[in-house]
C-alpha cells in the first residue's frame, strides 16, 4: 500500500521538522492540534489547527509544514497561515511568527522565486527549507 502525502508530510514533520524546532530552541506546544486559550495569556481565542506550535524566546511560532512546493501546497499554507495572523491579530496577540517547512528539495528545484519570497516576506511568512531524503 502506497503512502499518502499527509503520512510522508507527519513523517518529515516528525523526523526533521521538531528536532530542528528543538533544536533551535523552540519547546514544542503542539502538533497537528489548535492552541488553546491558555497559550495566548487568557485570551479567548478561535484558533485554526497548526501543524507544529511551539514557543522560543516567548514568541509563539506557528509552523505548517509541506512536502511539495506546488502551487497549490503553497496556496493551502500560506492560506493557513493568513487564516492564523487574522485570528491572532484580531484578539491582539503579539509575538506570533508564521513560517512553512519544506524540504530543501523543493528549493533545489527552483519552485521558489525572489518575486515570490519577497511576497512572503512582506505577509510576515517564513521559509524554512530542510535536509530530507528524496522519496
Amino acid at each position: 500500500m502506497k503512502k499518502g502525502r499527509t503520512q510522508y508530510e507527519r513523517i518529515f514533520c516528525d523526523t526533521v521538522v521538531i528536532p530542528y524546532l528543538i533544536g533551535k530552541g523552540h519547546r514544542i506546544i503542539k502538533v497537528n492540534q489548535s492552541l488553546t486559550p491558555a497559550h495566548f495569556k487568557g485570551f479567548k481565542t478561535l484558533s485554526p489547527q497548526a501543524d507544529v506550535s511551539s514557543i522560543c524566546k516567548g514568541i509563539i511560532y506557528i509552523t505548517e509544514v509541506k512536502m511539495g512546493a506546488y502551487s497549490e501546497q503553497i496556496q493551502m499554507a500560506v492560506g493557513q497561515l493568513i487564516f492564523h495572523q487574522f485570528v491572532h491579530q484580531s484578539q491582539n496577540h503579539n509575538g506570533v511568527m508564521y513560517q512553512i517547512a519544506f524540504p530543501a528539495t523543493c528549493f533545489c528545484r527552483g519552485y521558489f522565486s525572489l518575486e515570490l519570497t519577497k511576497f512572503l516576506h512582506e505577509l510576515e511568512i517564513d521559509i524554512i527549507f530542510l535536509d530530507y531524503p528524496i522519496i
